[in-house]
C-alpha cells in the first residue's frame, strides 16, 4: 500500500515522476547493453491555464484525470506513462522506434482533440518524440531533446507532433 502511494500521482492515478526516472534509468540501460529501440514522447496540454483561469481548477484536475484515462487506453501495457508534472506526462516506449512512436503520438493527438472533455470546445495536446541513442544518449539528454521538440511543437502553433532526431 505504500509503496503503491509512493509511486502514484494521487490526482491522475499514474505513475509519478520519482518512479518514472527510476523506470527510465532501468530501460535505458537495457536499450544501451542490448541496442535496443527505445523512444521517448513529453505531452503537454495546450493553453492548461487558461482552462484554469477560466472554468476553475475543479475543472481543471477532471480533465487531467480524463486526459489521463485517454492516454492509458491508447497505450500498451508495457509502455510507462507518467505524469511529469502540472500538465504535462511523458512516455517511454521501449521496443519502439522513432517513428512507430511519432505515429503512436499522431494517434494519441488526434484522440485528443477529437474527445469531447466536460463540455470543452476543444482541448489539444503537443507532443515532442525522440528515439534514443543506444551508443551516447543518457537519461538528461534524451529528455532534453524531446522537450526542445515539445516547444517546437508548441511554436509552431501546438496540437501537433514533432519528431526530434538523435
Amino acid at each position: 500500500m505504500l509503496e503503491t502511494l509512493s509511486i502514484t500521482d494521487q490526482l491522475t492515478g499514474l505513475n509519478n515522476r520519482r518512479y518514472f526516472d527510476e523506470r527510465f534509468e532501468v530501460e535505458l540501460g537495457i536499450a544501451h547493453r542490448y541496442k535496443k529501440h527505445l523512444s521517448l514522447v513529453l505531452i503537454d496540454i495546450d493553453h492548461f491555464k487558461s482552462i484554469n483561469d477560466s472554468c476553475g481548477h475543479l475543472v481543471g484536475d477532471q480533465i487531467l484525470k480524463e486526459f489521463s484515462r485517454l492516454l492509458r487506453a491508447n497505450i500498451r501495457a508495457t509502455d510507462l506513462l507518467a505524469r511529469w508534472g502540472g500538465e504535462e506526462f511523458i512516455l517511454l516506449l521501449p521496443e519502439t522506434t522513432a517513428e512507430n512512436a511519432r505515429v503512436l503520438a499522431e494517434k494519441i493527438c488526434a484522440a485528443v482533440s477529437e474527445h469531447s472533455f466536460l463540455g470543452m470546445d476543444q482541448v489539444t495536446a503537443s507532443f515532442g518524440v525522440t528515439e534514443m541513442n543506444h551508443t551516447k544518449d543518457s537519461t538528461v539528454e534524451a529528455i532534453r531533446r524531446a522537450d526542445d521538440a515539445l516547444y517546437q511543437a508548441k511554436e509552431e502553433g501546438r496540437n501537433r507532433v514533432i519528431l526530434a532526431s538523435c
